[in-house]
């Protein structure tokens, strides 16, 4: 015998009609085994035309207002013939009380500013019920396993069914907490509304969920849309502590710091002669400057593996170079892939192009650096090794904002989409390298923290996206990718074949990429495929469904075959 709210008791009649509405159905043309009674009442579902089916459907919609007018007296006899359902049909549902009357709504709960109390103390009332309250669209029947992720990591109890006890913790993800239960519950809150909406409707249900996550933040105080990190707030520290807001001290700056090339960042002496130019400067310029010398020391060109910069900084630093390189056109191109001298002449010549990478190259400091290599005469082409300077800055809309500073006229596209707690980032490109004089492809495959992508989206392409860093997806969670270029000559086709699997550590990689120093005057003349594997076929089926919104794809079983251009 129980009393319950009217939100509680409905709650009660809705997980006996998901579970009675799922034995109905699954029974619906072999009744031998029920009850006399229970044969009757499938039949009668069965054949009355669909009325009884539409009653239940407008009773099982949360978002309907079915429940909402109806008179106290009606909803118990509801609350009171799911009860003899549970029996009759045996539908197993746990802890389900006999409701007996309905009393005043009264909370045992309260989620504010972040904190979250629950008290199930002698109230006859589950742990579950409270949640069918507390989180949007949700009930016990289909989300039980959400509500016991949430006891288990955020509560510290093993079952949602729990009628006793009392409980507060700190769900606010507020940077500084020293619990992991915050943190723990923005992540399994993403992954409720964010990637299982975007699992079954798409772009839209990722629209929807994100719609519920930003006002459950608003209503209790926490911070599930908001980046975990902090991200761009320190973004913005960043920066902030580079550029200076005055456009004189920015032009002083640039005098100081616009004759920086990759060259001389690989003797680490310049580091200390960029330090004492800062004596030189103004006092406000020379806070800044000495910024700058520390943010270069951390990348540590003249040893890649000892990187240091964390993911706000570089973002502070790329958005911090744009700024000098539109204040100075003679700024060189610190992390586009390769230096070249600044003569596009020298660019434009295939012969001295291809003298610079196929006989000066591989006897540089560049090598390891870049991590180009180049296959022999017999394949003739360039791939990239996996512990490149590439590998430490991920990837960004401002890198290929750059690209044709170095002669670069390519197809790209771009493809974001969540899974688990992460945003993917997969991008494929296409076309013409050096001004002409050499082609190629490449698959680069990227992601960021859901949580960075919840509080500031990706907008593919536009101004307010260009400095958005996605890391390359690290070793363990790489793919075996393979690229197939056809080109239409003269002579009939040139052909590229590019499998990480034949150089990449555990045969997988981060990026593809395969350039052939040959000209190429049509980038029509173009026939490109990939081929992306992994063991994680989740993962595959989600990628493959977003790539396919833009691209011919198609996912099988653990690999998927992308047409990147026709």
């Amino acid at each position: 015998m129980a009393k319950l709210t009217k939100a509680q008791t409905v709650a009660s009649v809705r997980n006996v009609l998901y579970s009675y509405k799922k034995k109905i159905e699954s029974v619906m043309y072999d009744t031998d085994k029920l009850l006399p009674e229970a044969q009757t009442i499938v039949d009668d579902y069965r054949s009355d035309n669909g009325i009884i089916q539409n009653l239940m459907k407008k009773a099982l919609d949360e978002n309907s207002s079915f429940f909402e007018d109806m008179d106290t007296s009606l909803l118990l006899q509801y609350a009171q013939t799911c009860y003899e359902l549970n029996t009759l049909f045996d539908l197993k549902v746990p802890n389900l009380p006999k409701i007996t009357a309905i009393t005043e709504e009264e909370k045992n709960y309260s989620f504010e500013n972040g904190q979250l109390y629950i008290n199930a103390k002698n109230t006859g009332i589950t742990i579950s019920q409270m949640f069918e309250q507390l989180f949007p669209e949700t009930n016990y029947t289909k989300d039980k396993d959400f509500y016991t992720k949430i006891c288990n990591s955020c509560l510290g109890i093993e079952n949602p069914d729990k009628i006793n006890g009392e409980y507060r913790v700190n769900l606010k993800n507020d940077y500084n907490d020293n619990t992991k239960a915050d943190g723990v519950f923005g992540k399994l809150m993403r992954e409720k509304y964010i990637y299982e909406r975007y699992m079954t409707e798409g772009e839209t249900g990722r629209k929807k969920g994100y719609a519920i996550l930003k006002q459950f933040d608003e209503q209790h105080g926490t911070s599930i849309t908001k980046s975990e990190k902090n991200t761009y707030s320190q973004t913005d520290a960043v920066y902030n502590a580079l550029i200076p807001k005055n456009q004189r001290a920015i032009t002083q700056l640039c005098e100081f710091i616009n004759d920086i090339t990759l060259t001389k960042l690989l003797d680490s002496s310049y580091i200390g002669e960029l330090k004492s130019k800062a004596k030189e400067a103004s006092a406000q310029v020379s806070f800044y400057l000495l910024n700058w010398v520390e943010i270069l020391r951390k990348i540590h060109l003249e040893n890649i593996d000892k990187f240091e910069l964390s993911d706000t900084e570089i973002m502070g630093f790329i958005r911090a170079v744009s700024v000098i390189k539109d204040k100075a056109q003679q700024f060189a191109l610190l992390f586009l892939g390769i230096t070249m001298p600044t003569s596009v002449g020298f660019v434009t010549q295939q012969n001295a192009l291809e003298s610079f990478l196929t006989r000066q190259y591989e006897r540089t400091r560049f090598a390891k650096l870049l991590g180009f290599t180049y296959t022999g005469n017999d394949t003739d082409y360039y791939y990239t090794q996996e512990n490149s300077l590439q590998s430490k800055f991920g990837f960004m809309d401002a890198y290929d904002e750059s690209g044709d500073l170095l002669g670069m006229d390519l197809q790209d596209t771009v493809i974001v989409f969540p899974y688990k707690d992460k945003e993917y980032r997969v991008e494929f490109w296409c076309g013409r390298y050096a001004y002409g004089n050499a082609y190629g492809a490449e698959i680069g495959i990227y992601y960021r923290p859901l949580s960075d992508a919840l509080e500031k989206p990706y907008r593919g392409k536009e101004k307010d996206s260009r400095f958005i860093y996605y890391e390359c997806v690290p070793e363990g969670e790489q793919f075996v990718m393979e690229l197939n270029i056809k080109v239409d000559t003269k002579n009939g086709q040139a052909q590229i074949v590019n499998n990480t699997s034949k150089y990449a550590q555990n045969c997988d990689h981060f990026w593809n990429l395969a350039i052939r120093t040959t000209k190429l005057d049509n980038i029509d003349d173009m026939h490109v495929t990939g081929r992306i594997e992994s063991n994680n076929k989740e993962l595959l089926k989600v990628m493959s469904y977003a790539i396919s919104q833009k691209l011919m794809c198609e996912y099988k079983d653990s690999f998927l075959e992308v047409i990147i251009k026709e």
